[in-house]
């Protein structure tokens, strides 16, 4: 008779949550989840935790009121769950259709652990109360263990913990932008312009000394043709990539004094692990251009078919971007975006190549995670990324190590 009761109170709960109903779509490119760490004293020892931290975002119009719940599970049980309102998508004053939150903590729950995990995101409609889920995100949670410890002593301190998105650096997004749209993320520093632009999303491991990112260019291949980034209106070259803006970076700090160097003199071993997402607005267009508006860029409109792209900083080729574009100037799906990834109107993933050891801001790269999929768990689907995952060097090691495993 228990069974009976058990199975059917998990019948009425899977039928109280559905998925996401005709008209609205979970925007995977938009997502952020990152942990949110603590630290505090309990029985006199230092204790690390965290909470689950949520940037997401659906498209489609939707109720006044509606809202987000995000389950945390591990194995199956639940470790944390909040409700939030979100907020309507809206560029500048205009009512796009949609559901956003941004950077979403509760400091509640907290949690210690770690490895792999799961994060249902469900989507709550303001009007019924009705549930439904929106996606589930894989995630992987890894424990940073440190120490604060004088020279003689290996005490450790509280852990920190950091989310591993060693598989998100395939994962750029090209945004063909409207002059009044933000950026793909929202960020505030790339909210506005006065013409179209194209933005791409990139991803990486920074390095250590976090210096950032040069100042590069860009080379264009269309259809196998170079094309010349000039144009009559401006008689200088226009290819220079900007510095960018963060659009997502997660960190954590290694130390301890396991060494025996360490151990006996000095300050103790360090090594810093960070993920980053950052914005870029090309030195390119698409159209057709604003009435009044002296054309300052090459356009997406004039060179219709296969772009090639080539960021170069010091003349070293750091990432190669593909992807094609129709006779409109907008560009065309990739097919990863036709098997289920959904990104914002104008927004395609786009083929992504890391040439040699790629630049120096990438201080890890692992293969074997590009390998397993992208955007919290979900597998490739198309050959060419299959391919294109085949093809990431590696560099660095994934994560911190012990002083002495060096």
């Amino acid at each position: 008779m228990r069974a009976l009761v058990t199975a059917f109170a998990l019948a009425i709960a899977a039928l109280s949550v559905a998925q996401l109903p005709p008209g609205l779509t979970f925007d995977d490119g938009f997502t952020w989840l990152e942990c949110h760490n603590f630290e505090s004293v309990e029985n006199n020892v230092l204790k690390g935790e965290w909470v689950l931290e949520s940037s997401v975002r659906i498209w489609g119009t939707v109720p006044d009121r509606s809202g987000f719940k995000f389950t945390l599970k591990k194995d199956g049980k639940i470790l944390a769950e909040n409700m939030v309102d979100g907020y309507p998508v809206k560029f500048g004053n205009v009512d796009q259709g949609g559901l956003v939150i941004l950077n979403h903590w509760k400091d509640a729950q907290r949690t210690g652990a770690s490895g792999p995990m799961t994060v249902d995101v469900t989507y709550i409609d303001g009007a019924s109360g009705k549930e439904y889920l929106a996606k589930t995100l894989k995630i992987d949670v890894r424990r940073i263990e440190r120490t604060r410890s004088s020279v003689g002593k290996r005490e450790p301190y509280a852990p920190a913990f950091i989310m591993n998105r060693h598989a998100e650096v395939l994962s750029s997004i090209l945004y063909f932008r409207e002059y009044e749209n933000p950026s793909y993320t929202q960020l505030n520093g790339l909210s506005w312009f006065s013409e179209r632009r194209l933005e791409i999303l990139v991803n990486y491991a920074e390095d250590s000394a976090m210096t950032g990112i040069a100042l590069g260019r860009i080379a264009v291949e269309v259809n196998g043709q170079p094309i010349q980034l000039r144009v009559p209106e401006i008689n200088q070259p226009v290819d220079e990539m900007n510095m960018g803006e963060l659009a997502g970076k997660t960190s954590a700090e290694h130390s301890d004094r396991d060494a025996a160097k360490y151990f006996n003199a000095g300050p103790y071993y360090r090594e810093r692990i960070s993920f980053v997402r950052k914005s870029f607005v090309l030195p390119l267009q698409w159209g057709p251009p604003l009435e009044g508006r002296v054309k300052s860029s090459v356009f997406t409109n004039d060179h219709p078919g296969d772009w090639k792209v080539t960021w170069l900083i010091d003349r070293k080729p750091v990432r190669i971007w593909r992807f094609k574009v129709g006779v409109d100037g907008l560009p065309i799906p990739h097919p990863e975006q036709t098997a289920g990834l959904h990104l914002a109107k104008n927004a395609v993933l786009v083929d992504t190549e890391i040439p040699g050891q790629g630049g120096e801001f990438d201080a890890r790269l692992t293969p074997s995670f590009v390998k397993e999929g992208a955007f919290y768990g979900r597998p490739w689907t198309t050959a060419a990324m299959k391919e294109a995952a085949s093809h990431v060097p590696t560099k660095g090691r994934p994560f911190p190590v012990s002083s002495a495993k060096q």
